[in-house]
């Protein structure tokens, strides 16, 4: 970890690492996922990583994109 620091340093870069257990970082990947999870994910039983991987895809394309209200915009779809 040093050396990434020290070349981040170099480069003028500050970077933030709070480290494990502090999520709020990363508030936006988190709740993403965690919407995902509770509105497709734990709703099945995959047979495949295949059928899994389609059915997340559909999800998002065709739900969470464009039907599913957002609060960044105001709890509207897109």
């Amino acid at each position: 970890m040093a050396v990434l620091h020290q070349r981040l340093l170099n480069l003028n870069i500050c970077h933030s690492m709070p480290g494990k257990g502090y999520p709020y970082d990363n508030a936006v990947a988190e709740n993403f996922f965690g919407c995902l999870k509770c509105e497709c994910v734990h709703l099945h039983h995959y047979f495949s990583r295949e059928q899994a991987m389609a059915d997340i895809f559909s999800c998002i394309e065709t739900f969470y994109n464009s039907v599913r209200p957002h609060s960044s915009i105001g709890w509207l779809s897109p």
